[in-house]
């Protein structure tokens, strides 16, 4: 897989999984279109750093618990080269370390999706750009992560998912995926459809 298609099919999954939800989100408000263009915009960049940040972040992380030694790590792809890759290089893992550090990205990207709906589901009012911001960041983010890195391995057998089938077997992680898959859309797909209905007041979008 090279730069090109792993660009094409993270696009695709940006479009499905980030950019189509915001904008769902965003003409329930009856904001100005340059609103909603300069607000997707502004979230966007967020994702952008926020989204591989955490992934790697996180096999960081898992790495650090399980005492892996770590030779380089780059949590920001250098886009400004050309280069789309982000990642943390460790030596050969034991079981037990490969089984904390691998998944650790899915583990809190549910943890997040629960945040998430805590968050989104809380009194009090929230304007729309905040509850914009704040599905991205919880539910959106970790829908993208998943979805897109699940594809990349149903594609082309690489990546996160392709490693995890050593630690625990072919059936167990395309099962393991499928979940991942629909608990992080059926929440998305859930908070969408709690959002504002007719005659309600500007702003309450998900509350």
């Amino acid at each position: 897989m090279g730069n090109g298609d792993r660009f094409a099919l993270g696009f695709v999954c940006m479009m499905l999984c980030v950019i189509v939800p915001l904008v769902v989100l965003l003409r329930r408000e009856n904001k100005s279109r340059t609103y909603e263009v300069l607000s997707i915009l502004v979230i966007y960049a967020v994702w952008y750093v926020t989204n591989v940040s955490f992934h790697e972040g996180s096999h960081y992380l898992g790495c650090l618990l399980t005492g892996v030694q770590i030779t380089e790590v780059r949590l920001i792809p250098h886009v400004w080269q050309g280069d789309w890759v982000a990642y943390v290089h460790t030596p050969k893992m034991t079981w037990g370390q490969g089984a904390v550090s691998v998944p650790a990205p899915y583990v809190l990207d549910l943890v997040s999706l629960l945040v998430g709906i805590l968050l989104l589901r809380a009194p009090g009012k929230k304007g729309p750009f905040l509850t914009a911001m704040l599905l991205m960041l919880f539910c959106l983010r970790p829908l993208f992560d998943i979805v897109s890195n699940f594809a990349g391995f149903v594609v082309w057998n690489q990546g996160d998912f392709q490693e995890m089938t050593a630690l625990f077997g072919g059936a167990a992680v395309y099962g393991a995926g499928a979940a991942l898959c629909s608990a992080a859309l059926g929440t998305v797909g859930y908070l969408l459809m709690r959002g504002r209905r007719p005659g309600q007041q500007s702003g309450a979008a998900l509350n």
